[in-house]
This record gives C-alpha cells, sequence and structure tokens, in this order.
C-alpha cells in the first residue's frame, strides 16, 4: 500500500508547501517546523519527537518512515550541533557515522549552524529491501540552507555558505536494537548552483 506523505517546512515565518506523486515522497526539512501529513489524517510533529503514524505492515513503509525521521534528525543536528547525537542517526563506524562525526565536531567547533533561512527538500523515488535488516533508499535532495557562523554577545552572525547544491543519492540502512540508521549514503550525481531534482 503506497501512502502519499508531504512534509512540509515553515523556514522563516511562512509556511512552505510541498506535493508529491503516488510514486514518491517529498519533502521539505526546516530550521523551524517539520510536519508529517499523511492521507489519513495522521500527524507527526518534530519537536514532539514521537511519530504517530500507524504501521500498514509493509516493510518498505516502515523503512521510508525510518528514514524520513533520520533526516528530521539530520535537520535538528544542523541547528543544534552541540546536541547532535550521531550515534542516533548512523551505525558507529559506519561511512556516514564517520564523516557526519566530522561535520558536527567542524560545526561544534567553529560555532557553524543552520539558520532558519532556506530549506532542504527532498525526494524519494524507491525503497529496497535488501534483506530483514538491511535496505536501499534512493533520493534527490536540494539544499539551499544558509549556514552562519560566531554571533555572540553584541557581535551578529555571519552567512558561513548560502550556496545551492543538490544531488541524488543511494542511502544504505541497516536495522539493529536502536532500529533503522544509516550506514552509508552513495552520491549518484551532484551539482552546485543547480536544482537537479526537477520540482
Amino acid at each position: 500500500m503506497k501512502r502519499d506523505l508531504i512534509v512540509c517546512a515553515a523556514l522563516a515565518v511562512s509556511a512552505t508547501a510541498c506535493a508529491s506523486s503516488d510514486s514518491t515522497v517529498t519533502g521539505s526539512l526546516s530550521e523551524s517546523r517539520v510536519e508529517s501529513v499523511w492521507r489519513s489524517d495522521v500527524e507527526a510533529d518534530l519537536d514532539g519527537g514521537v511519530s504517530t503514524v500507524e504501521s500498514t505492515g509493509d516493510e518498505r513503509d516502515e523503512i521510508q518512515e525510518a528514514f524520513e525521521w533520520l533526516m528530521i534528525g539530520r535537520v535538528q543536528c544542523g541547528r543544534r550541533p552541540r546536541d547532535c547525537v550521531v550515534d542516533d542517526l548512523a551505525v558507529p563506524g559506519s561511512a556516514v557515522h564517520t564523516s557526519l562525526t566530522v561535520v558536527i565536531d567542524e560545526r561544534v567547533r567553529y560555532g557553524i549552524y543552520a539558520s532558519g533561512e532556506g530549506s532542504h527538500r527532498y525526494r524519494i523515488t524507491e525503497v529496497i529491501e535488501v534483506d530483514d535488516d538491511r535496505a536501499e533508499v534512493r533520493s534527490c535532495h536540494t539544499d539551499d540552507v544558509v549556514l552562519k557562523i560566531g554571533g555572540s554577545g553584541d557581535r551578529p552572525s555571519a552567512v558561513y555558505d548560502e550556496s545551492l547544491v543538490s544531488h541524488w543519492s543511494t542511502w544504505k540502512l541497516q536495522r539493529d536494537e536502536n532500529g533503522w540508521r544509516w550506514t552509508d549514503e552513495i552520491v549518484d550525481s551532484r551539482a552546485y548552483g543547480e536544482d537537479v531534482c526537477s520540482w
């Protein structure tokens, strides 16, 4: 059973509307709030931290939902790097765990954080069950979230990065006693300054 998920995000003051077709899941991740709205009117809220989406029994739906929550967790890490627990997102020792740890450590060290400007949108086009505890998710991502640096007391923060980057990826996930987490991301194609996702 296919579910049509719309993840909409409020980036500054207004909400960004997202749309999806029957064959893809489209999401937009924000720095202020994320709402997941299912056609069955079941909702999950980013700040609540608990998904109220009922399982349909389809393993691919469970994998898709897990991927969406991992993306929300990744957004939270960008917004508040000091509070980021990489182990919640990626299997320790995996390629994603290693690379994400480096990114988060750098952001904490230099005071870099994701601002409320811009957006990170993604579209899931395929979910593949490799076996009972391994899966792959094919997705396209467009990210123009403005990263800022510094800013304390009466000193304002400065723009660190406001570039647009988009890419097609195959994410590998593994399930253990802690649920589904990322192990690897294979970037199939990447573009700077343009959107390859064809929204």
